[in-house]
Order: C-alpha cells, then sequence, then structure tokens
C-alpha cells in the first residue's frame, strides 16, 4: 500500500497490545448497521441535551425511524442494560468492555462506534427528559426522587460547571472522530476500497476506547446515586478518559487518510474499470477540479472538449514543473507527425517538493503551456493530490520526465514510452511495448549505428570516438593516439570527441587538427540517444537484464560517470571499450605492447590482451542507473561479469 503524506500517527504500547488483542480475538467483523440515519438520532438527542455547540442536526422524518429495525432497538437497549447492570453490581470497567465486544463481535469497528454512541445518547437523553418533565408531570416527578439522577443535584450553575462542560468536551471529541470514521466507511464502501490494513487498526482502537469511555462516562454517573452532590471529582474523571483515548489523534489521521486513501484507491479502481480513455480523464482530471485547456496558434485558451480525446490514443507527458522545451522538442515533432492517426498528449505537470510554491509560478507554467502543442493541466500536480500518488506510485514517476500510454479503451499500452519516441520518432508509433520490442528485433541499435545515424563515418579506418570533461586527459590521450609510433604497419585512426554527458557539464572547448570536434548539438543528441536506448532496452529487459542489455551502452555511461576519460575503437571487424585508467596505462606502458602491433596485430586487440591479465578498473565499480520501474533485477557487471551490488544513486537532474 502507498505510503501517504498523513499525520505520523503511533501507538502507545498499551494501544498496541489492545489491536493485537482485538484482531487476533474478532478478526474481521463484517455486519453493518445504518450509520447514516442512526448518526442523525444522535447528533439530534446530543444537541437536544445541549452537548453539541456548532452545526444543526439533520432533519428527521417518520421514514427515517422506521429505517432502523426492531433488531438495532433491541442490541441498542440491551447494551444500555448490560452497562448499567454492570456499573450497579460495581463490575471491573475492562470486564464490561470486553463483554459488550463479545456481544457485538459479528459487527464491523463502525457500527461498534454507532451502536455505543446511541446507547450513550439514549442514556443521557432519558436523564435529561427525566429533568424537563418534572414541572409539568408528577410522574416525572416523584421518579426524580426515586432515581435521583446526576442532573438534578445541586443549582444549575453547579450542573454547567461540573457535568455539562465536561460531557460536551467529550461528546465533541467521540462525535468527531465517529463522523471521520463513518464518513470513510460510507465512501469506501460506494466504491468498492477495502480498507487498508493501517486504517482498519484505527478503526479498531477508535471503537474500544469509544466503548471505553462510554462505560465510564455512565458508570461515573451512576456514582452519583450514591454520592448525592458530591460530584466535583468528575470533570477530572472527564479529562483523563479525553487524555487516554487521543480522539483528536485520530480524528486527524483518519480525516487526512481518508482523503488520500480512498482518492487514491478510488483512481485505481477507476483505471482497474474505464474502458474509454475520454471517460477516464473526466474521472480522474475534471471531477477533481483540474482544468484541461489548450493554447492554439494566437494563444488562445481552449478549454478541453471530451471528443477531442475520445477514440484516440493518449499519452500522458508527466513532468517536473521547470521542464525545459529541449525536453520536449523531440516529442513536439513526433506528436505533429502522428496527430492525425489519432494520438493526443495532456502534459500532467507536478511539483517538486522542495519548491515554495507561489501564485506567481502560474505565469510560468503558462509560458510553457504555451510552448506546447498538445492539452495541458491548468495547474501542477502537488504532493497533496492523490492523482500525483498515483503517479510516483504505480508509476514510479521521480524527476526525469515521461511518456505514460493509454489506447482508446483507457489500457495502459507502455508506461514509459519517452526513451522510445526520443529514439525512433515517429516510427515508434502507437508507442506500446509490443511496437518497442519489434523494433528492438528489427534494428537492434549499437553505439556504432548510433554514431552513424548522427554522422556518417569513413570506411577503413580505425574510428575512435572519446569523451571526458578533463582538458589535461584529453591532450594527453591525442598525443597518444595520433603518435603511435608502429613499423611498417600503417595505422589510419579518426578520432571524435563527443563531449561529456550533458548532466555532468558542459562538455570542453578546444582547437586540434588531430580530431573532430562535434557541435552542441551533435553533443547533445549523441548522450541524449546513447540513454535514450539504453532505457528502451532495460524496459524492455525486466526479467533479464544481464543478457539483454547492451553492455556497451552501461560501460559507456558509467565510464562517464566516474572516470576522466574513455574511449571507443572500433573498424569493420571489431569494437572495443577502454576506460581513461586502462587507456593511461597503455600509453605508459607502450613498449610492453606495441611489438605486437608492429607484428600486424590489430592495436585493439593488443591492447585488450596486455590489459586482460591486469583487470585494470575492474573494482566492482560500475555505475548503472537504470529506469525506476525496474526494481527486483539481479545485474551483472557489463565490464567484469561479477553481479553488482544494489544501492540507492541519488542524481540531480539540473542541466
Amino acid at each position: 500500500m502507498a505510503k501517504f503524506p498523513t499525520p505520523d500517527l503511533k501507538y502507545t504500547t498499551d494501544e498496541q497490545e489492545i489491536i493485537e488483542k482485538l484482531e487476533a480475538k474478532y478478526g474481521r467483523k463484517n455486519r453493518d448497521v445504518d450509520n447514516k440515519h442512526l448518526m442523525d438520532v444522535i447528533k439530534n438527542i446530543f444537541h437536544s441535551c445541549n452537548l453539541v455547540e456548532n452545526g444543526v442536526p439533520s432533519l428527521l422524518e417518520n421514514a427515517d425511524y422506521e429505517l432502523m429495525n426492531d433488531d438495532i432497538r433491541y442490541i441498542i437497549n440491551k447494551l444500555s442494560w448490560k452497562i448499567t447492570c454492570n456499573s450497579a453490581c460495581e463490575m471491573d470497567i475492562d470486564k464490561t468492555v470486553h463483554e459488550l465486544l463479545d456481544f457485538l463481535s459479528e459487527f464491523s469497528w463502525d457500527a461498534v462506534v454507532v451502536l455505543m454512541l446511541a446507547v450513550f445518547a439514549m442514556n443521557h437523553g432519558e436523564l435529561l427528559l427525566l429533568k424537563q418533565s418534572t414541572c409539568e408531570n408528577q410522574i416525572a416527578k416523584f421518579l426524580q426522587k426515586l432515581k435521583n439522577p446526576p442532573l438534578s443535584l445541586g443549582s444549575n450553575e453547579d450542573l454547567k460547571l461540573y457535568v455539562e462542560e465536561p460531557l460536551k468536551n467529550l461528546v465533541d471529541q467521540m462525535l468527531s472522530v465517529a463522523e471521520q470514521l463513518v464518513l470513510f466507511k460510507e465512501q469506501a464502501l460506494t466504491q468498492k476500497i477495502e480498507l487498508s490494513s493501517s486504517v482498519r487498526k484505527v478503526f479498531c482502537i477508535v471503537a474500544y476506547r469509544i466503548l471505553q469511555s462510554i462505560v465510564k462516562c455512565i458508570s461515573s454517573t451512576m456514582e452519583f446515586v450514591k454520592t448525592g452532590d458530591k460530584y466535583q471529582d468528575f470533570p477530572c474523571k472527564i479529562q483523563r478518559i479525553i487524555r487516554s483515548c487521543r480522539f483528536t489523534a485520530f480524528g486527524d489521521y483518519l480525516k487526512n487518510s481518508k482523503f488520500f486513501e480512498l482518492e487514491y484507491n478510488g483512481i485505481l479502481w477507476t483505471f482497474k474499470k474505464a474502458n474509454d480513455v475520454a471517460i477516464l480523464l473526466l474521472n480522474i482530471f475534471l471531477v477533481k477540479g483540474n482544468l484541461i485547456r489548450q493554447f492554439d496558434g494566437i494563444n488562445k485558451l481552449k478549454n478541453v472538449n471530451l471528443e477531442n480525446f475520445q477514440g484516440n490514443t493518449v499519452g500522458f507527458f508527466i513532468t517536473e514543473f521547470n521542464v525545459k522545451e529541449e525536453d520536449f522538442s523531440v516529442l513536439r515533432h513526433t506528436y505533429d507527425q502522428v496527430k492525425k492517426k489519432g494520438f493526443e498528449v495532456l502534459w500532467i505537470p507536478v511539483v517538486d517538493q522542495s519548491i515554495e510554491w507561489k501564485d506567481e509560478l502560474l505565469d510560468d507554467h503558462e509560458k510553457v503551456a504555451r510552448k506546447m502543442p498538445w492539452w495541458s493541466l491548468a495547474s501542477p500536480l502537488s504532493s497533496n493530490n492523490p492523482v500525483w500518488w498515483y503517479i510516483k506510485q504505480d508509476w514510479q514517476f521521480q524527476r526525469t520526465s515521461m511518456l505514460v500510454v493509454l489506447d482508446k479503451y483507457a489500457k495502459v499500452m507502455h508506461t514509459n514510452a519517452l526513451p522510445m519516441v526520443n529514439y525512433w520518432r515517429e516510427e515508434a508509433y502507437p508507442f506500446s511495448m509490443e511496437t518497442e520490442a519489434k523494433l528492438w528485433m528489427a534494428k537492434s541499435p549499437t553505439i556504432t549505428k548510433i554514431i552513424q545515424k548522427i554522422k556518417p563515418l569513413p570506411e577503413g579506418e580505425i574510428i575512435c570516438v572519446y569523451g571526458s570533461h578533463d582538458m589535461n586527459w584529453v591532450h594527453e590521450f591525442l598525443c597518444f593516439i595520433n603518435h603511435l609510433e608502429v613499423k611498417d604497419v600503417e595505422v589510419k585512426t579518426t578520432t571524435i570527441y563527443v563531449g561529456a554527458n550533458r548532466r555532468k557539464q558542459k562538455s570542453l572547448k578546444f582547437e586540434t587538427e588531430n580530431s573532430i570536434f562535434w557541435s552542441e548539438a551533435m553533443m547533445l543528441r549523441f548522450w541524449r540517444d546513447l540513454e535514450n536506448v539504453a532505457a528502451s532496452k532495460m524496459i524492455q529487459s525486466r526479467e533479464n537484464l544481464v543478457d539483454a542489455i547492451k553492455n556497451e551502452f552501461a560501460t559507456i555511461l558509467s565510464y562517464d560517470y566516474k572516470e576522466d576519460g574513455w574511449a571507443l575503437m572500433f573498424n569493420e571487424s571489431s569494437k572495443f571499450i577502454f576506460s581513461g585508467k586502462q587507456l593511461k596505462y597503455c600509453w605508459k606502458n607502450i613498449k610492453d605492447w606495441i611489438e605486437k602491433v608492429n607484428k600486424g596485430e590489430d592495436i585493439m586487440n593488443a591492447m585488450t590482451e596486455y590489459l586482460q591479465p591486469l583487470k585494470l578498473g575492474r573494482e566492482h565499480c560500475i555505475h548503472l542507473a537504470g529506469p525506476t520501474t525496474i526494481n527486483n533485477l539481479v545485474v551483472a557487471c557489463p565490464e567484469c561479469g561479477r553481479t553488482m551490488e544494489k544501492s540507492f544513486i541519488y542524481k540531480c537532474c539540473v542541466k
């Protein structure tokens, strides 16, 4: 179950023991009562007794009373008799509580709460009715003398100070938490949602505490028959009950949990049952108050018409609030190409929890929305929105932009098609997992194909693609690779500098006649293609990452992350990737292996054979960052084959 941003609720040792015993003894209780109408009756009684200050109780019609069957009336009266009898016999309160729980064992915890409040309301209402009738009814007057109820003792001022005010406080807290509990249960039944174990625990302890409080309170009022007007300790007893029961804490927890859990589970249920993407959008966004809109070519605001989505494949473009235009430029181009085929996009921006949200940020949001040719939410989702939690928990959104694709029947076709779209573009339409798998089988992208796609390379030479963020390393490497002294063997090499990953820092700028220097745009495309292909393959390879992912992608991304530099060397027959550490070792010890090249061996083979027994750079520390949807894989190191340890990686996505 998802962890929602509800108040931190920690049980005391006593509460934890009570919950464990009750759950073990009574398990899942299923019998319900008509909570709504019973609560209306209860609130009307308490309001008439001047124990509820705020709110006007619901008007009750005769039909409302008819909804309460005789069986429920009998149960309420029997509970009242049992409490009265046990209190009169001075039976231990805990023993009485457990007898009542045994009697109510078939009822759900919310039903226990409502039935016990009905008992308390009936008991207190009878006392008040007896007091109010003494002036008009002689029978009531004589009954009061015999029963000596607490409400007849002392002056009105004493009654207010010692009885009404403490009871008012207790009733207010019990009603508040009971209403939260009843509303929670009502919405859960409406949405056909099963309550989580954490919420069931709160239901359990609230029912127990309310039952315990009512028994203590009724027992205390019965003591007045013996003590006469000596009831000054009554407020202290009520305060002890309130402090020990923590009704406010439980009520706050239920209030927040109700919103998040029910809304979140409602979204789960909506996705499971939806069979039309337009209706899904209506239920998820429009009814939640998130206006969907679009800007046309002259920046005129257009509100959504669900017919725009009817029968279309829809992509949810989910990003951070401050997404950059470069992050959706490829998607924008692809959207223009496939829109006529029945593809729509909805931008769902989410607010980073570290950002202090201000109204003026909406202007920035609108500026970004105007650059997008598709629909967008009128305001970003924040962490207090259950849709945000669904996106985070079920689609594993962290901070990196993603594209969740749904077909016209609202079934998820791909939980993140953005890497596929960024690399294959419109060729990947309709952007499903099946299409992605077919593209991999037919195209099988490699690092050399990615490079050739960006810039055609000369044939018959050794191509050396390298990257680094260290100027000194670059100069040393070029000196090594371009000035190899090889006897009687012509070694033609073309060196191409592709910079460093854009997520680390800007690429170096230098001038050299001995190396091709790609433009910033070409470098950016190289790294984006590399990351997109790697991410696409990892998404496709959920069950067997070790065999499926191209080791070269993972290795280069890892070397770029942790090494001073790296180089990919390949020709028509072979291909090798070297880390900065390996290359440094080679150029410092060139005399130990260059002789093999002099004898005609391929330079790449000679370097690899020389490095193999030394196992340089194989300290079991390859860095591999994959999509967060891949959680339970055993991953082998692309370099040495050993199983990699799993740990958390904190990545900053600042470009």
